[in-house]
């Protein structure tokens, strides 16, 4: 593994790993909180499969613009269209902003 895909990676696991802390430890949680956890978790998985194919990553949260750029790579993905898209909007940029 690509050195830089290996720290997206671990990026993206670091995110998962916070967010099943918050779901699994903590008496009173955010599930905004855990959401957005979530959206960034796959939101970083996506970026280190466009590194793993040779592809620049672009400036976005946007996991439905991430998903197709990865949709010629991983065709199975392209089911997760509406769950993708509703992530970003209510948790990768709604929940950031009042």
């Amino acid at each position: 593994m690509k050195a830089a895909t290996r720290e997206w990676v671990q990026c993206a696991e670091a995110d998962y790993d916070v967010a099943c802390h918050l779901l699994r430890r903590c008496k009173r949680f955010s599930t905004k909180a855990i959401c957005f956890h979530c959206q960034q978790c796959v939101e970083k998985y996506f970026k280190a499969r466009l590194i793993k194919a040779g592809r620049l990553i672009p400036n976005t949260n946007d996991l439905e613009q991430l998903l197709n750029l990865l949709i010629p790579i991983e065709p199975l993905l392209a089911a997760s269209q509406p769950a993708l898209c509703a992530l970003t909007a209510a948790y990768g940029i709604q929940f950031r902003h009042p």
